[in-house]
Order: structure tokens, then sequence, then C-alpha cells
């Protein structure tokens, strides 16, 4: 491989690797948003105790809605992520030393637990709350 070879190989690395930091920005402001949103039908639920059970069940299947979406927004930048990633090991070959691939093999020894594992339990969770909410209110009226 020529010098100029290299030199445009270790560039276009260089913009895949910040285009994955890009997506990974994107996926902390959605989940960010997400529990910005979450927070506020918690709010509403929470601050108005003369809503009717079909105005609480409205507000609790908008809120289980809301966690469905974010959901498929985590699996589809983890998808994203990975092929992202796919290509920057890929292309490392090419080059003399391949960081973000030493690096993976040496996080694999850890306990490490992939980021959109960790981040499907905040949905999951609020998912659950406004279920038990919901068939509380429900049981209650």
């Amino acid at each position: 491989m020529s010098e100029i070879d290299k030199q445009l190989a270790l560039a276009q690395w260089q913009t895949c690797v910040e285009m994955a930091n890009a997506v990974s920005q994107r996926r902390d402001a959605t989940n960010n948003l997400f529990v910005t949103l979450h927070l506020a039908v918690v709010g509403v639920l929470m601050a108005v105790s003369s809503f009717s059970a079909f105005e609480v069940s409205v507000i609790c299947l908008l809120g289980m809605v809301f966690c469905v979406t974010w959901i498929c927004i985590i699996n589809n930048f983890r998808i994203l992520n990975s092929q992202k990633f796919q290509v920057i090991t890929e292309m490392e070959k090419k080059l003399p030393i391949q960081p973000m691939t030493i690096e993976w093999e040496g996080i694999k020894k850890t306990r490490y637990k992939l980021g959109s594992c960790l981040e499907l339990v905040l949905p999951v969770a609020f998912e659950f709350a406004y279920a038990v909410f919901m068939v509380e209110h429900l049981v209650s009226t």
C-alpha cells in the first residue's frame, strides 16, 4: 500500500469513527428527550387527581406508545452502531494498528454490558409503571 493510500485509508477511518460518535451523540440526545417526555407524562398523572379512569387510561396508553417507540429507536441505533463499527474494524485491517478492535477485544474480557441492553431498562420500567398505574386506577374507581 502506497503512502497516499495509507493516508487516505486513515482519513476514511477517522471519518467513520467521527460518524459513529455522531450517532452516539444523537442516541444520547434521543434518550434525554424520551426521559423528559416520560417525566412530563408522569408529572401530569401525579398532578391531576380528578382525572376519570378513561382519561388516566388514555394518558397511560400514550405513555406506553412512547415506550414502544423509544424501544424501537434504541434498537435502530444499536443496529446502526453495530454496522458502523463493523465497517470501522474492517477498515482497521488496512492500518498499522487497530485501536477499536483492540479496545473491543479488551472489553469482551470484562463484565461489560451492551449499552442498548442497559438503555432498554428505562423504557421497560416506564411501560411497567404505566400499566400498574392504569390497572390500579381502574380497580380503585
